[in-house]
């Protein structure tokens, strides 16, 4: 082919097929990044195919075979989804990427030999242990039955039996699949937890583990098998086993008669939905009422004398929101004991804590409030605000009080919260420091100056001269009680509309909660009136009654404060 024509060629293909691709790549990853770079890594095969090969023929099919490749390469990264997609090609990949053969017509001569090496990898792959070690030792690795009997401690006649037995299944099972490729699509489920996560979390390890994902998201609902798990998910049983042993061992999961279910509850989009239209329906009546009441009360706030409280009401309106809201909802559970919470149990890796499961709307799930009360489409970006729920901790000589709230990424405030590292726990020395009422910069050695530098970089404080000023709200133990009293006022002429709202929680929660979780129903409702604090913060913010800040680093820090815990 001259140059000539494999421009042109280049140019059909660009203009055929991209958006095509496209839209391919994106079904196949879920995500529009990946699918784009899903279809360029397509098309820069096929260029390259084309580029060797003479005779392409029908291009429709020279584009899909390399398409199908590609994604395949693809999977491939993921270990654990290898067992998924089997074909000829492993061996010729070069850092991942296509060798220099035309593999587009390597597909099309191997085809039906490739689909059928398919079939027999997944059905081994989906035998049981026994089953499947047998197999793999007598055939692959071409041990005697004697060696076999010994490794496995079973009989030969055994030995004997399995291998019958499993090659009349495979024949009988391979000859009756589908012809219908199954391409695993994950879903995505992100871990927090709600207590002491300690240093090392277990929850990290579902988070940076796609398969335990989905595992725990496939036996939410309903328990599963093994066998039912790796039809439905497309992974083979031999990674599933594994995964499943630790998340049961981590007490993730539970298994009872062989089948096994997720044992914490899971938020999906339809639930998060729900929710927000719950509070956006109420919204006149509750945080209406909470935002403005705090705005009226600004005077007697002010005038508590607290650290900060020189600032406009609509910066403090960050914290106070959070905290109002929160102290109402510590009243119901705590105080009045309406819906007892259960002990957070201690878990393996250390931790007292309950896993709580997120799972994020996928981009077809989209959902229109046109038809909902008091629906503004300002409000809907509410959805993008991330909130990782009320951080708290009362050691030393502060309670530290931060509303997880993110617009943009992590925050650096957080660092206060993990004490486990030695060098978090250094800077908490130096923070602390700085509230003294005799600080003084020189009295600081050089590894706390650096420290205190890097504080000031943060903008958790600034430096006025010698002095340090702290660039969030502080209180003392008495001026935090004269908040709280005007809170309890608020909270009593509220408390009906409270109930209310708990009361339709309640029913929410117990449509939403797998019967093997009824007893976490009212960490469930716990949990979920959590959602008030972010989407109150969010409706005021809109409507233009909170302070907008110029950045995501110091909407952080109007939503952190600290509490002394002595009355000085």
């Amino acid at each position: 082919m001259d140059n000539k024509n494999k421009s042109e060629l280049f140019e059909k293909i660009s203009d055929d097929y991209y958006l095509i691709l496209l839209n391919w790549a994106y079904k196949k990853t879920g995500n529009r990044t990946d699918g784009e770079d899903l279809a360029h890594e397509v098309l820069a095969q096929v260029f390259r195919s084309a580029q060797k090969e003479q005779n392409i023929g029908k291009l429709d099919n020279f584009v899909w075979k390399i398409a199908h490749f590609v994604w395949c390469n693809y999977l491939r990264k993921n270990v654990a989804l290898r067992a998924c997609i089997s074909y000829d090609g492993f061996d010729n990949l070069d850092h991942g990427f296509l060798s220099e053969e035309d593999y587009a017509k390597k597909f099309a001569e191997a085809d039906e030999n490739s689909e059928q090496i398919k079939k027999m990898r997944l059905k081994i792959s989906n035998l049981n242990y026994l089953q499947r070690e047998i197999m793999i030792m007598h055939y692959i690795d071409e041990l005697p039955i004697k060696s076999i009997s010994k490794k496995l401690s079973i009989t030969e006649a055994n030995v004997k039996w399995h291998l019958h037995n499993t090659r009349k299944k495979l024949k009988k099972e391979i000859s009756e699949m589908s012809d219908t490729n199954f391409v695993y699509r994950p879903g995505k489920l992100h871990m927090a937890v709600s207590g002491n996560s300690g240093p090392a979390p277990d929850t990290l390890k579902i988070n940076e583990n796609l398969v335990r994902q989905n595992i725990c998201l496939a036996c939410y609902k309903e328990a599963k098998t093994t066998d039912e798990l790796a039809d439905m998910l497309g992974i083979a049983k031999a990674y599933i086993e594994y995964d499943l042993k630790w998340l049961v061992e981590r007490q993730f999961m539970q298994c009872k008669s062989g089948r096994y279910s997720t044992m914490f509850s899971i938020k999906g989009y339809d639930f998060h939905t729900k929710t927000f239209i719950l509070f956006l329906e109420n919204k006149s009546v509750f945080s209406d009422v909470i935002v403005d009441r705090l705005i009226s009360e600004q005077d007697n706030i002010k005038a508590i004398g607290f650290g900060g409280s020189e600032q406009p009401i609509e910066k403090l309106m960050w914290f106070l929101v959070y905290r109002f809201t929160e102290y109402a909802l510590n009243k119901v559970v705590w105080n009045e004991n309406r819906y007892p919470l259960p002990e957070r149990p201690i878990m393996p890796d250390g931790g007292q804590y309950f896993p709580l499961g997120f799972a994020p709307a996928t981009p077809e799930k989209r959902y229109d409030f046109s038809d909902v009360p008091n629906w503004d489409e300002k409000y809907e970006r509410i959805g993008s605000w991330d909130c990782n729920g009320s951080m708290t901790d009362a050691s030393d000589n502060y309670t530290l009080r931060w509303y997880g709230l993110y617009t943009a990424g992590d925050h650096t405030i957080e660092q206060l919260f993990r004490k486990h590292s030695s060098k978090n726990h250094n800077t908490r020395q130096v923070f602390f420091k700085t509230f003294e009422r005799d600080f003084d910069i020189s009295r600081l050695n050089a590894e706390e100056k650096e420290i205190l530098s890097e504080m000031i970089n943060n903008r958790w404080v600034s430096k006025n001269d010698d002095k340090i000023i702290p660039n969030f709200s502080v209180f003392t133990k008495a001026q935090a009680q004269s908040l709280t009293s005007i809170f309890e006022e608020m909270y009593n002429g509220l408390k009906s509309v409270i109930y209310g709202i708990f009361a339709k929680i309640e029913k929410l929660c117990r449509a939403d909660l797998p019967k093997h979780l009824e007893s976490y129903l009212n960490y469930h409702i716990y949990m979920t009136f959590y959602d008030a604090l972010k989407i109150t913060t969010g409706f005021a913010y809109y409507d233009g009654k909170i302070y907008d800040p110029k950045d995501e680093i110091e909407c952080g820090l109007l939503a952190f404060h600290a509490i002394k815990n002595t009355d000085e």
